[in-house]
């Protein structure tokens, strides 16, 4: 890696995680939880800058692509929470299904209006 590359993706994560810190910051009088705002206001500037930019892009390739490692710990400790989960199954699972189907509809929208808006500007390209 470049020089100049590392310091486009140190560019990148260092925009991620300033806004994760003001993310956290501004839940205190937001009522949800900091990760959120953050993921919220990167959705956000996606959208406004029309793409992912490079250097944030680049640097989180390889969480991307290694991202169930991410799950090992909770998986680990499922059975600490056995009796817990067993208790309150149908309300886990309600609660985890409802959340799927919320996150899935509101990423293929937005992941729909995206495609066609990239789509529009290649059409104004080619005209």
């Amino acid at each position: 890696m470049r020089k100049r590359d590392f310091a486009h993706s140190l560019l990148g994560l260092a925009i991620v995680f300033g806004i994760f810190a003001f993310s956290v910051w501004l839940s205190q009088w937001v009522p949800l939880p900091g990760a959120l705002i953050g993921l919220l206001i990167l959705l956000l500037g996606f959208f406004v800058y029309g793409d992912v930019p490079e250097c944030i892009a680049i640097p989180w390739q390889f969480m991307l692509k290694h991202m169930s490692l991410f799950f090992v710990p909770a998986f680990v400790s499922v059975p600490l929470y056995q009796a817990q989960i067993v208790k309150d199954f149908w309300a886990l699972f309600l609660t985890i299904f409802v959340a799927t189907v919320l996150c899935m509809a509101v990423i293929g929208a937005a992941t729909e209006r995206w495609y066609q808006g990239k789509l529009s500007k290649s059409d104004l390209n080619h005209d």
